[in-house]
């Protein structure tokens, strides 16, 4: 009988092979993604339309600070957010520069992570003065800083009583067990070629900082990304993360309010992000901003930013 050579089939070795496949094409992989909703932006970056579920077409707009005119994307679906571009056979193409995830951090977990914070807050939290910070803002986490290995920040962590700072490890655990391994998941079904950067940053971390680790396990984010910005609020001034390398960027609020939008008037859209959805995509490329959200009497809202710094990326290969 003859061997078959077809190989385990399971749902990263799919994409992996079909990914191989498209690339000889010279194609975006991410055109063949399933999806519920896509933004799709023509070749001058205007907003073209909204294509979703049953051809219904979002009629709402807006307008941002320099009064440019944003559509609306759907509320309640995931979206992928792509322009077009030519292939390296000067095909027309698309390439994905956005995608909105929901129910990303459950309920449940949002309870906690916010009953968390209020304590920190109770505790008397300190933030630290941090460079292109326009608000409070702590940043945890590992990043190289222009050194050979990488290095753990202690600027947030130093200034924090004892109180605090276990409120902080506990934080951190929640989003480290019940957070980033559903990131990863979508990491490694969406975008594999990257997933395999971030195991290779992994592995070097792991080995450079074993002991740290060994004393901080919270702050293992399952390669998801490395460091992490917590910030109470919103950021109303559009703006680039200019400390995000050419990789992805986790942005998941978490709280009590009603209703919140992210904008990006680059190219022309406004997507509601509600509380537990994440967006993952490039901030250094994306101007973006987030408008204050409509809150209860004595709501709160908590933006959990995961990134990768492009020093470790550089100094992991």
């Amino acid at each position: 009988m003859p061997k078959n050579h077809q190989g385990k089939r399971n749902p990263e070795t799919v994409a992996r092979k079909m990914n191989r496949g498209r690339k000889k094409e010279g194609l975006n992989p991410d055109l063949f993604a399933s999806i519920s909703a896509t933004f799709v932006l023509n070749a001058s970056f205007k907003a073209a339309s909204v294509e979703v579920e049953m051809n219904q077409i979002a009629g709402t707009t807006s307008t941002d600070e320099s009064a440019r005119t944003l559509i609306q994307a759907p509320d309640a679906s995931r979206l992928t957010v792509k322009v077009p571009l030519f292939t390296k056979k000067l095909k027309p193409g698309l390439a994905t520069v956005m995608r909105k995830f929901v129910d990303i951090v459950k309920p449940n977990v949002q309870v906690e992570m916010q009953n968390i914070f209020n304590q920190m807050q109770v505790a008397e939290l300190k933030y630290p003065q941090q460079d292109g910070c326009t608000m409070d803002a702590l940043h945890l986490g590992i990043w190289e800083k222009l050194k050979k290995k990488p290095k753990i920040s202690r600027e947030a962590w130093e200034i924090q009583n004892a109180t605090v700072r276990e409120l902080m490890a506990r934080l951190c655990t929640v989003i480290s067990n019940k957070v980033a391994p559903l990131m990863v998941s979508i990491m490694v079904f969406y975008y594999p070629e990257i997933w395999e950067q971030q195991q290779r940053i992994l592995n070097h971390v792991r080995q450079e900082l074993a002991i740290d680790f060994e004393e901080k396990p919270w702050l293992d984010f399952k390669g998801a990304f490395f460091a992490i910005l917590i910030k109470e609020g919103s950021s109303e001034i559009s703006h680039l993360g200019s400390n995000d390398p050419k990789g992805l960027t986790w942005v998941a609020p978490v709280g009590d309010w009603e209703r919140g939008d992210l904008k990006t008037p680059e190219i022309g859209l406004q997507t509601t992000l509600g509380p537990g959805e994440a967006i993952l995509t490039n901030m250094k490329d994306i101007v973006y901003a987030s408008p204050a959200p409509t809150l209860p009497a004595e709501g709160t809202r908590i933006i959990l930013t995961g990134y990768t710094c492009s020093f470790l990326v550089k100094q992991s290969g």
